[in-house]
């Protein structure tokens, strides 16, 4: 899938300024001194952090600054949107402000003249003309997340101070509880950091406030900015995706429309899960631990785990703590295709499995946002290798208790457990099969939960490779072709946490009649709800299909907790491919042959726009 777009369409503001976005600007705006692959950050507040914009530098490094700009303290660091104004609120509609006019408030601010431009990280500095701020911070949160902030950065409030609100009320005591709102939120939101400025203030020279205590002087102003670019400097994640972190791979050149690949004919290899790259860890893949960056592409040698004669690597591809949402694109080094293999998320693990093919035995991948990168092989196709034999995707393994071809398999499994699935010799499969293609789902974790596939039997294994990750109550899916062990059956490791196990069978490889070899295929999208209507939705998409498909599926602008179904149409099987997330996008893959028609059906549970590229074909 490509580059998706913002969920809500830009506003025009007119407020870029050389850099810097600021509202009610009185001069001319701060030059960039930040580089163009800096981290950008949004500053947003209130008179209290506008004092920034309102005065002048005046000290003996003014020199430094442009303008005597105090808001390039931080500028020459980040790439800054900076917007602030007097009597703004968080999400109820502001008061008068200084300059007569009542200004948006911080949540319709995010929500058009800033939406898709808030950057990496948020930082927020308002609410002291707010009587409440219960559920305010919740609200502000949603839109941050929903918009792909990796972070955000809010200061606590000054207590004990003289300010009277707009209106009359006393403020002396009512930023205690607007601080234990904070407090409270700060749990239930991963991104959200609080800044301390009420205790790092108590200790600072009373020049830096007016007399109400909490609006700035110059001075004050000076001090904020430092304190801001401070905590920026050593928040986790502004450092981790900083361009100074990313020290794997190159810059990538532009991609091209349609990359036909070798006309090969294959079978598959299975292979015991070796982990070729972690960008987390300076011995795998580069002599420097740091994160693919964005548009950047690494090269993976893989001579020394695949057959002599493989002709395409099977990949697990794990995308850890990405920086912005985006995608990955695993394909043979050269030209780049136009297509994506795995939709990332900001906060989300996300794994999936790629089939690529290979230049001098080494495979690419794209990343188009700064993420961690694990890649395992788990497998190969060469000429030598197995035939496929599709089926209709059939539920084998559902610990919670429902239908199953093995449904003695039951009950919840958490960190250590291992579960063996017996495969062959059961549910069609004959004995002699050799391998498996599986969707293995985690089911109602938690934790967080991480899944290993492997042949089985379910003996010691030192392996550290993973097959799906997932965040707490959010069920993820990942497909994996597994080879199985000497009594026909594979093993799910459960590596870390705790959760329900899911597993599908589309298919399995081995001798027999009717077996089926896989040839790659230029990446040909067909279907994409979104060309035929802009609201996602539950309705069936049906394509034809001229043999059994390798299809890469994503769910888009999802809009709640539901799964994805691939089938032949008119199959009534019970499976599914994705598991949905609100306002996340989700990419797996499959093969799927035709049903009535000689056509595929694509459906999802819960509203979604569904894209489907075409990348493979199992044939004679």
């Amino acid at each position: 899938m490509r580059p998706r777009v913002g969920r809500r369409a830009l506003v025009a503001a007119g407020l870029l300024l050389t850099g810097v976005v600021c509202a009610q600007s009185t001069g001319p705006g701060p030059a960039e001194a930040a580089g163009s692959d800096a981290t950008r950050v949004t500053l947003m507040g209130d008179s209290t952090m506008a004092a920034m914009e309102w005065y002048q530098y005046d000290n003996d490094d003014a020199d430094t600054l442009q303008n005597n700009d105090i808001r390039e303290i931080v500028a020459q660091r980040y790439i800054l949107n900076f917007s602030a104004e007097s009597c703004r609120r968080l999400v109820e509609a502001s008061c008068t402000g200084r300059f007569g006019t009542r200004p948006i408030s911080v949540l319709p601010e995010m929500q058009t003249v800033l939406s898709g431009k808030l950057g990496d990280t948020v930082v927020i500095m308002a609410g002291y003309d707010d009587a409440s701020i219960t559920n305010a911070v919740d609200r502000v949160m949603a839109e941050a997340e929903l918009q792909g902030v990796a972070s955000v950065m809010w200061l606590t409030y000054r207590t004990g101070t003289k300010y009277v609100l707009p209106g009359g009320p006393s403020a002396r005591t009512l930023y205690e509880s607007h601080n234990a709102e904070l407090q409270s939120a700060a749990t239930r939101h991963p991104r959200l950091r609080l800044l301390d400025w009420n205790t790092y203030t108590a200790t600072r020279p009373a020049d830096w406030f007016s007399n109400d205590g909490i609006h700035l002087t110059s001075a004050g102003a000076v001090g904020l900015a430092r304190y801001i670019t401070s905590a920026l400097d050593t928040n986790p994640v502004v450092v981790r995706c900083s361009s100074g972190s990313s020290h794997i791979g190159v810059p990538a050149a532009g991609a091209t429309e349609s990359v036909t690949p070798p006309a090969i004919r294959a079978g598959f290899v299975p292979l015991e899960p070796a982990r070729v790259l972690d960008t987390r860890v300076s011995a795998q893949g580069s002599p420097n631990a740091g994160n693919l960056g964005a548009g950047r592409v690494v090269t993976l040698d893989l001579d020394h785990v695949l057959p002599d004669d493989a002709t395409e690597a099977v990949l697990s591809v794990t995308a850890v703590d990405s920086c912005r949402a985006g995608y990955l694109t695993v394909y043979a080094c050269g030209d780049r295709p136009s297509t994506s293999t795995l939709n990332v998320e900001v906060s989300r693990t996300t794994a999936g499995m790629a089939i690529t093919e290979l230049t001098d035995r080494t495979a690419c991948v794209f990343s188009s946002s700064a993420t961690d990168l694990v890649v395992d092989v788990i497998g190969a196709f060469s000429p030598s290798g197995a035939a496929f034999h599709p089926m209709t995707p059939t539920r084998w393994v559902d610990t919670r208790g429902g239908a199953s071809v093995r449904n003695e398999i039951t009950g919840e499994r958490s960190t250590a457990a291992a579960t063996e699935v017996v495969i062959a010799g059961a549910g069609g499969i004959p004995a002699n099969a050799t391998a498996a293609w599986i969707n293995l789902t985690i089911a109602e974790p938690a934790e967080s939960t991480v899944l290993l596939a492997s042949p089985g039997p379910c003996t010691d294994s030192s392996t550290t490779a993973s097959t799906v990750n997932a965040n707490p109550s959010r069920n993820t899916a990942s497909a994996a072709l597994v080879g199985l062990g000497r009594n026909g059956s594979i093993c799910i490791r459960t590596l870390s946490g705790r959760a329900q196990v899911v597993v599908d069978v589309a298919g399995w490889f081995g001798p027999g009649d009717g077996g089926l070899m896989f040839t790659p295929q230029a990446a040909t999208r067909l279907i994409d709800t979104r060309s035929k209507s802009a609201t996602p939705s539950t309705n069936e998409a049906a394509t034809p299909v001229g043999a059994v498909s390798v299809l890469n599926v994503v769910a888009a602008d999802s809009t709640g907790a539901g799964y994805v179904s691939v089938r032949p149409c008119s199959s009534q099987q019970t499976s599914s491919l994705i598991n949905t997330t609100a306002n996340q996008d989700t990419a797996n893959i499959t093969a799927v042959g035709p049903g009535v028609g000689g056509a595929v059906c694509v459906q999802a549970s819960a509203a979604a726009q569904l894209v489907v590229d075409l990348v493979g074909a199992f044939i004679p």
